[in-house]
């Protein structure tokens, strides 16, 4: 897998692009089905797979007090993601300038940088731009605008309830690591120094 740091860096040559966006926190369950759509519109369209993804949790720039500790390191995460068999991660700097980009302007500049754009998986509840003001619903119009398909998937449940992020933090905080692993599809695991 092959990660890209600045959007400039990234080529397609000319091979369509699939794309799933999002922060990836732990690349669980239902992280992985976005994934698993991508690869597949990738390898129906022979295209390229690409996960774009954000090098902090965007809370560390518009509320720093909700910062959430995170699942993975960012090195976890590439690792996460290169198990998967994506071709490459775009791995966006989130600044001050960057949350304050219009919803319409950061598809955009999406839309440019990972051209020929194929399509964009998302969960249902995405959001973007600035003060979360895009929906999956305009990111739609944009696809048909734009001319990319837009995949909104539905969120994957374990035990009738969402797999989340804040669920595996949740569960992780309470000492339930068995139920973190089965939410993640993986076994949890600490990184650092001891």
């Amino acid at each position: 897998m092959q990660v890209f740091h600045h959007a400039g860096e990234f080529r397609s040559h000319g091979r369509k692009v699939s794309a799933a966006i999002g922060m990836f926190d732990g690349v669980h369950l239902g992280h992985q089905q976005l994934i698993r759509q991508a690869l597949a519109d990738a390898e129906q369209h022979e295209g390229t797979a690409v996960v774009v993804t954000f090098d902090r949790h965007p809370n560390s720039v518009v509320a720093p007090e909700r910062v959430p500790p995170l699942i993975y390191s960012p090195r976890q995460k590439l690792r996460a993601l290169a198990s998967l068999n994506v071709d490459a991660t775009l791995v966006i700097p989130f600044t001050r300038e960057f949350s304050e980009q219009p919803a319409d302007a950061f598809i955009g500049s999406l839309v440019r940088q990972l051209a020929p754009l194929q399509s964009l998986c998302v969960g249902r509840s995405f959001v973007f731009g600035h003060k979360r003001s895009g929906n999956v619903s305009r990111l739609q119009q944009l696809g048909r605008e734009l001319n990319f398909v837009v995949h909104g998937i539905a969120a994957v449940s374990l035990d009738n309830e969402v797999v989340s992020s804040t669920r595996i933090r949740e569960t992780v905080r309470a000492g339930e690591l068995n139920c973190a692993s089965q939410m993640l599809g993986r076994e949890y695991a600490l990184s650092g120094l001891v």
